[in-house]
């Protein structure tokens, strides 16, 4: 399989997120969530938990539909460091 470029595969996202989050509402809520994940919008910036709220619901709407499994690898440096 060809290695395609983020942008490429966000243009092609609409689709793919009508064919596994089907509730309009839901991908609405979703799509700016996974946008400001991959770096792809620039233009707001959400609030940690709004964020974390999205790619959850995310997760849950395709496991829906597939097994879902996810590897979390250094999460320790997701948090601030101690002072």
């Amino acid at each position: 399989m060809a290695c395609r470029e983020v942008p490429v595969l966000w243009r092609e996202s609409p689709t793919g997120l009508e064919r596994w989050i089907p509730d309009v509402a839901d991908r609405q809520f979703i799509a700016p969530r996974l946008g400001q994940l991959l770096g792809l919008s620039a233009s707001t910036v959400l609030a940690r938990e709004s964020s974390s709220l999205g790619w959850r619901l995310f997760f849950e709407r395709l496991a829906e539909y597939l097994p879902v499994v996810m590897v979390i690898e250094d999460l320790q440096w997701a948090d601030p460091p101690a002072t």
